[in-house]
Order: C-alpha cells, then sequence, then structure tokens
C-alpha cells in the first residue's frame, strides 16, 4: 500500500471508547476533502532482524468518500501524524513502542523527487549530513506542528512580518504546495519580481545571468542530491543539486495568466532553456530564499525548494526551446504552511515525546541513504 505522510493530519472525531465507531470527516488546505468512520485492527511494525512490534486496538479511518488531490494521487492512503490523539504518533507513545532509538511516538521523515522514507525513531543520521538543528514547537490545540518564524529572506532581502500569523508557520509533509499569510506572500512576488527582472528579454541583448546545469547525464557530473526525470528515450536520468558548470543563458518572462488563476508562473528561453531538465537546475536564475525560525536556527531554500518545472517545449523551426517554471508558494490567507515541496532533500525529525519534547530537527539529506538504512536495519 502507498501512504502519503501527513504531519499535520489532525482527524476531526475523538478516538470512539467503543463501538460503534464514530465519523470523521477533514478539509484540508488545498481544498481536498474526506471523510468516513474510524474502525480499530492491529498493526504490525516490522522490525527488521527481530519479531514485529504489534500495537493492538490501532484506531485509523476507514474512508467513504475523497475528493481532489486526495482521490487523484497516486497513494491508496493518508498516514496521519500530527500529536491529535487519532494520529499514529500519540497511540505508539501511549502503547510504548515504535521507539528506535528514541522515546515512543518519535518519527523521522525524509523526501526527495527520486523518492524518500519514513522510520519510526530516530535512524542513523545519513552519511554526510550535518548535525540536526532544532526548534521547538509552539502548543497547538489541534496537535499541530507550529514552529515560530523571526525573518524571511529572497536574495538576502528581508520580508516584513508584522502580523502573529506571519510569524508562525506550521509543517506538514500532507501539503504538497507551501502557503503563505497574504502580506508575505505579496512581498514574496514582489520580491521575486524584482530579481527576475534583469532576465526580462530586451530586444537585441543577452541575458545577464547564467544558468547552472546539473542534470547530467553523466556520472562524473552527479553531485550530492536530487531527483529523477525520464529522457525523452524513457531512460531515467538523476539530477543532483551542487555546483556546475554553466551550460548557457536563459531569459524569463512572467507569463500572463487569467484573472481568477492563483498560479505563478515564468517562460524561460534563450540557449540554456534547453539544458533545464528538473527544477534542481535553476540555481543561478531563480534567487535564494531563506527562513529563520525562531531561535535564529536558519533554514534554506533554493530554487527547487519552492518553484517547479510545469512544461518543457522542445522548439523547432517556428518556436524557440521553452520552459514554464511555476511558484510552488501560495497566499494562505491568514496561514503559513511549509509543505512537502520545502522539505524536499531535508532529514526532519519530529521528536514530540522524548525528555527534549516538542521539538523538530532538520538537516540537508540524501534521503536515498536513509531509505537503504531502513531496509538494512541498522
Amino acid at each position: 500500500m502507498r501512504l502519503a505522510a501527513a504531519t499535520a493530519l489532525t482527524l476531526s472525531a475523538p478516538i470512539p471508547p467503543s463501538p460503534p465507531p464514530q465519523q470523521f470527516a477533514n478539509r484540508y488546505a488545498d481544498g481536498t476533502q474526506n471523510g468516513g468512520m474510524f474502525v480499530r485492527d492491529t498493526l504490525f511494525l516490522p522490525r527488521p532482524g527481530q519479531s514485529p512490534e504489534l500495537l493492538k486496538n490501532f484506531v485509523f479511518g476507514c474512508a467513504k468518500y475523497v475528493s481532489g488531490l486526495l482521490y487523484k494521487q497516486y497513494a491508496d492512503g493518508l498516514m496521519g501524524l500530527s500529536m491529535g490523539p487519532s494520529a499514529l504518533p500519540p497511540q505508539l507513545a501511549a502503547a510504548g513502542i515504535g521507539g528506535r532509538g528514541s522515546a515512543p511516538g518519535t518519527f523521522t521523515l525524509c523526501l526527495s523527487r527520486a523518492g524518500g522514507a519514513m522510520a519510526l525513531g530516530k535512524p542513523a543520521r545519513p552519511a554526510g549530513a550535518a548535525p540536526l538543528q532544532y526548534v521547538f514547537l509552539q502548543p497547538s490545540p489541534r496537535g499541530f506542528y507550529l514552529v515560530g518564524v523571526q525573518g524571511f529572506t529572497v536574495n538576502g532581502a528581508p520580508l516584513t512580518l508584522t502580523t502573529p500569523a506571519s510569524q508562525t508557520i506550521l509543517i506538514d509533509s500532507g501539503s504538497t504546495f507551501s502557503y503563505l499569510t497574504f502580506n508575505t506572500y505579496q512581498q514574496l512576488i514582489s520580491q521575486l519580481d524584482a530579481a527576475l527582472a534583469p532576465l526580462k528579454p530586451p530586444p537585441g541583448q543577452l541575458p545577464r545571468r547564467s544558468l547552472h546545469q546539473v542534470s547530467q547525464r553523466t556520472a562524473s557530473l552527479v553531485l550530492d542530491y536530487g531527483g529523477i526525470v525520464e529522457d525523452d528515450g524513457g531512460n531515467v536520468a538523476v539530477g543532483k543539486e551542487g555546483a556546475a558548470p554553466p551550460a548557457g543563458s536563459v531569459f524569463v518572462s512572467k507569463v500572463p495568466l487569467p484573472k481568477g488563476n492563483d498560479d505563478v508562473c515564468w517562460d524561460l528561453t534563450g540557449p540554456g532553456a534547453t539544458q533545464i531538465r528538473t527544477e534542481y537546475d535553476l540555481g543561478g536564475v531563480f534567487p535564494d530564499l531563506e527562513l529563520t525560525f525562531a531561535g535564529g536556527v536558519p533554514f534554506k531554500l533554493p530554487p527547487y525548494r519552492y518553484v517547479f518545472v510545469a512544461s518543457k517545449t522542445k522548439g523547432n523551426a517556428n518556436a524557440k526551446p521553452r520552459v514554464t517554471v511555476c511558484l510552488g508558494v501560495f497566499d494562505g490567507n491568514d496561514l503559513a504552511i511549509l509543505g512537502a515541496i520545502m522539505m524536499r532533500d531535508t532529514l526532519f525529525e519530529f521528536d514530540w515525546a522524548g525528555p527534549l519534547t516538542k521539538r523538530v530537527g532538520f538537516t540537508q539529506a540524501d534521503c536515498g541513504y536513509l531509505a537503504s538504512d531502513i531496509s538494512r536495519g541498522s
């Protein structure tokens, strides 16, 4: 079974003390919904080289209806990982199982384009990964993972965080994209427009910034982290983020969209456009962002953590090659969400049940290594 992990998922009804099962209904930031009834069963937790642990009377939702992306997506279900009573971690903590090197209920999540992994407890840190930085969680009546935000920069330029809502952000792997409060979002768009303005294609002039292409088929040019994409022949090529030689120049033009469409997209043309295969190739074109969490803890957001390649046109005698790139951040009105796009290639440790309770740690990591580490049972 394929599951999408949702760290901010909290089922709306309490755990039923006895049959008959109670109902639940959820609505998510992207407008998708699901609902059904609670049921109980025994959950088997495999442990390589050991007998599985059993979580008896495991409470979970059996959906009777789903809509939107929940219906269309590849996953067969949602795994609730919040601190809400009907999510998985609190049930493990109450039963005293699933700890793996830590207090039961703690879990680790690592996502990337090439795949990822989730572990109950604290697996060994992937090779080459720096020590985790920790941020303490703020109180949340619904069991969400809320952290304080004290700064946000675009290419080093600070945004103004004036409202209490803009000074907190909810970490939610179940949200594909990220969301910012209205004022912060408007500032982000303005700063991105300013950063990309020098790349507008004036007649007769070359663009002033070079593309650093890193999604290469040549093994010697594969560097540190990244994702996968199929080439025209159906072969899989691995794109890894890191320093690489310039591979051409690009023009950037904002795409005009009809009123009511809240997407923000750009068309990339020029000699370097043919070299762009994934969002991992956009360093040097789009600026770096950085969130600063409470306590001065920085969280870097290179382009692949906030934009995505929406479409590519090869070009021909009548049209130039074109790549359309869209922003993976939307206006959340009075709510800010750090979604899965911003969690790419980062190991997150949700340590809310251990001796140093209610904190989230993170470090950039090779998520594929974590997956193999878990399968080895190390």
